[in-house]
């Protein structure tokens, strides 16, 4: 072996150990199934039809709708896995971690190329890259993040983010050694890979900023004035406009919002949202920096927005302490550049999911991008030690002790009713994990642990939906539902303060066709509609209007009243008016026994005229363009119509 080869084969040895031993403690969760969003987003595999053809493939791309960009990159990527629903959970998982693990070595490669412009002997470079891409790899707090198969849309953008910073480093290089080269890297990595990321998922667009940040903590090194003006004008010119559009467009939504209610859906305003975020991005670093193996829960909604700079207490003085750690960091960029690169990168790479954005308040997902460097600086303290077999021996430790916390979070994953109950003790204000641990302990038959659990829920959280519907699913499987748990639930769904969401339809959905507790009919399921409807935050929100009528037209059809369900269902048109949602319901009369009805519906859908979406509205408006293009929604109707018409036919023959 070449001896300029020999110092690279322990570190990369090391890595690679890393890689194993991360693929050896996920591989146990690899086991486990789907998860909450999974079930939401997952489908759209098969929505129309098998993904096997190119006429297919454009709708499945196209038909994202978590924001405007409609991740379509993220939505290929689960081809890798099936191209059709329902699909077995294992090889979407496999896909996960085989990506954690390329990030990973990407991490690696990148850490050890910044150690070098940073001045870092060769040696210590590598070791410090070591030990900062491990421990990211390794951390337990993102377990949730590899094993939450939807979370591939956190872990795919962070790939090309990656790419791009490296093709960035690339240029960079170049363009200070005079090579001609050296534009076509920036331009790759500012406009080719930033697109890739954030077709990803949108804070994929932060790639240039992020670049800005660290490449503002790089000496420029011993090169001709020239030079080092030229890549700095190239550097602007390709990355500074996004970067400052970036950061432009949070402060304008911010700025526009000052003065008005709650963020749709939401409980809170986006002026409360910002206020809240400095001290769950302090939480946030506490998680990092003290790993807890039984922390990785998906609720997060105890979790609550700061009402102003005073309440709670400690609001004010985070949101000075983030402030500050940043404008300090900012000031001591050349003398400390090494943390000041990593704690500005976890900063920045937050400046999407954690500011204006009408989003959820937390999840933990959200670090697995920022968080990339925040290991490094203590790589490299570690490399710089005198006493290299004492520091070698510390940071292996520490590496190993993140291992087995990791391991041991997996291992809870795999346990349902275990993971419920940790979740549940985590966080005790979370209503949507109290209502998860007692659906677990009471399907297991543990009833007195979930009557416990569910009784000390109604005290803490009585407007709460999620843990009213609990209520009555425990109270049904026990033939106990009473006027006053139902009253309850009626009662929750009127004054609740945020929109339940979906979960209204997929639990209301399964009593209309279950149907399984007779103290719960097709008229009390309707009075909890009612309730539900009269709600001021449910009733500003057309989409859920929809739903309540589309759901009240179910249960007329359960009932066998086709007059009703049609009114309901012209009704729920009305509001908005979809051709997916004309089919559904003319299909659902139809299978009913009531073609003719689901011809009138039809007929009804005709005299309407639905919105066009406009070029705005990005993947939005491109999905219907491609579906217009292709005649989809015109061939459907007339397909479901010359049924429809086969079905009244043939009972129109069997009357008398």
């Amino acid at each position: 072996m070449p001896s300029r080869l020999r110092p690279l084969v322990f570190p990369i040895l090391c890595v690679a150990l890393a890689l194993l031993a991360c693929a050896a403690v996920y591989r146990p969760g690899l086991a486990t199934g789907y998860f909450f969003d999974d079930a939401a987003n997952l489908p759209v595999l098969g929505e129309f039809g098998r993904v096997d053809n190119g006429t297919t493939l454009v709708r499945y791309l196209t038909a994202g709708r978590a924001d405007p960009t409609g991740r379509p990159l993220s939505l290929l990527s689960f081809l890798l896995d099936a191209n059709y629903w329902p699909a077995a959970p294992y090889p979407f998982k496999r896909t996960n971690l085989l990506l954690h693990l390329l990030n990973g070595a990407l991490l690696f490669a990148l850490l050890n190329h910044l150690g070098r412009l940073h001045g870092l002997q060769t040696e210590r470079s590598r070791w410090a890259a070591v030990f900062g891409a491990s421990a990211w790899l390794l951390h337990p707090l993102f377990v949730s993040t590899v094993l939450y198969i939807v979370q591939r849309e956190a872990m795919l953008p962070t790939c090309f983010v990656l790419a791009g910073l490296h093709l960035w480093l690339s240029g960079r290089r170049r363009m200070l050694a005079g090579e001609r080269s050296g534009p076509l890297f920036l331009l790759a990595a500012f406009g080719l890979c930033t697109l890739l990321a954030a077709l990803s998922k949108p804070n994929g667009i932060l790639l240039p900023l992020l670049a800005l940040i660290i490449d503002a903590t790089l000496p420029i090194g011993d090169v001709a004035r020239y030079e080092a003006r030229r890549y700095v004008r190239w550097r602007n010119a390709l990355a500074m406009p996004l970067a400052v559009a970036v950061v432009a467009g949070v402060l304008w939504v911010l700025l526009k919002s000052i003065g008005h209610g709650p963020a749709t859906a939401r409980s809170f305003t986006i002026v409360q949202r910002v206020i809240t975020e400095p001290a769950i991005l302090l939480d946030y670093l506490k998680l990092l920096f003290l790993a807890d193996s039984h922390y990785g829960s998906l609720f997060h909604d105890q979790y609550q927005a700061a009402t102003d700079l005073f309440h709670p207490w400690y609001t004010l003085p985070t949101c000075i302490a983030c402030a500050a750690a940043c404008a300090l960091a900012w000031r001591w960029r050349r003398r400390f550049p090494i943390p000041v690169a990593a704690l500005l990168f976890f900063f920045a790479g937050h400046l999407l999911e954690s500011s204006s954005l009408a989003l959820e308040l937390y999840f933990e997902h959200r670090n697995y991008l920022p968080a990339m460097l925040l290991f490094w600086p203590i790589g490299a303290w570690l490399a710089g030690r005198s006493h290299r077999a004492g520091a070698l021996v510390l940071g292996a430790a520490l590496l190993l002790g993140e291992a087995i916390l990791t391991s041991q979070t997996v291992s809870l994953w795999r346990e349902p009713l275990a993971r419920a109950r940790v979740w549940a003790e985590e966080a005790p204000g979370s209503a949507r994990a109290q209502a998860y641990a007692t659906q677990l302990e009471d399907e297991a038959g543990e009833h007195a642990a979930a009557a416990a659990r569910l009784g000390t829920a109604l005290e803490r959280f009585p407007l709460e939906p999620q843990i009213a519907f609990t209520a009555i699913d425990i109270a049904c499987r026990r033939h106990m539902l009473t006027e006053a748990t139902y009253e309850a639930a009626a009662h929750a769904l009127r004054h609740a303060k945020h929109d339940p969401g979906a979960l209204l339809t997929y639990w209301i959905e399964g009593k209309i066709v279950a149907r399984p507790c007779t103290g719960l009919g097709l008229d009390g399921i309707e009075r909890l509609l009612e309730a539900t409807a009269a709600n001021p935050v449910v009733a500003a929100i057309p989409g859920r209007m929809q739903d309540i009528a589309h759901l009240r037209g179910e249960i007329a059809l359960a009932r066998d009243d086709p007059a009703a369900a049609l009114s309901w269902f012209n009704a729920a048109l009305d509001l908005q008016v979809s051709p997916g949602v004309a089919l559904e319901q003319a299909a659902a009369l139809g299978r009913s026994g009531h073609p003719a009805e689901g011809q009138r519906h039809l007929d009804h859908y005709d005299t309407l005229q639905a919105p066009a979406a406009r070029p705005g509205e990005g993947m939005k408006w491109l999905h219907e363009t491609i579906l217009a293009r292709q005649g989809y929604w015109r061939n459907e109707m007339a397909a479901l119509r010359q049924t429809l018409a086969t079905d009244a036919a043939a009972r129109q023959g069997r009357r008398p």
